[in-house]
């Protein structure tokens, strides 16, 4: 009879431990998986994240410098439009101005005859 319990008791041990063992690894592979499948998942999130950053930061950059070069563009442009003006328009009055004492002139001596005919 001794045999007979000896024998028992190991069978229904290994199926005891070996049914538990599987459903933890199993369990375990399950975990480990998922774990994996959402780092992929936020590593390939994060990676789209910087990318749309970096090509925001980058677009937002070459946007301000055509601004600033417009902007000095249209700033050169108007203090050379400012310049010109300021030359024609004292060009203009100098012409007038030589002109000017030339007819000055032929007023001065007109009202000169003018005064000298009411004086006779």
């Amino acid at each position: 009879m001794p045999l007979f319990l000896v024998e028992r008791p190991t069978r229904t041990i290994i199926l005891i431990v070996v049914v538990p063992v599987q459903v933890v690894v199993e369990i375990y592979e399950v975990v480990v998986l998922i774990i994996i499948v959402v780092l992929v998942i936020l590593v390939i999130i994060l990676l789209v994240v910087i990318i749309i950053v970096f090509v925001v930061i980058i677009v937002e950059v070459v946007v301000e410098v055509e601004i600033i070069i417009l902007v000095v563009e249209v700033l050169v442009f108007l203090e050379v439009l400012v310049l010109e003006i300021i030359v024609v328009v004292t060009r203009r009055q100098r012409e007038r101005t030589g002109c000017s004492s030339v007819q000055a002139d032929r007023l001065r001596d007109l009202e000169q005859v003018r005064h000298c005919r009411a004086l006779r």
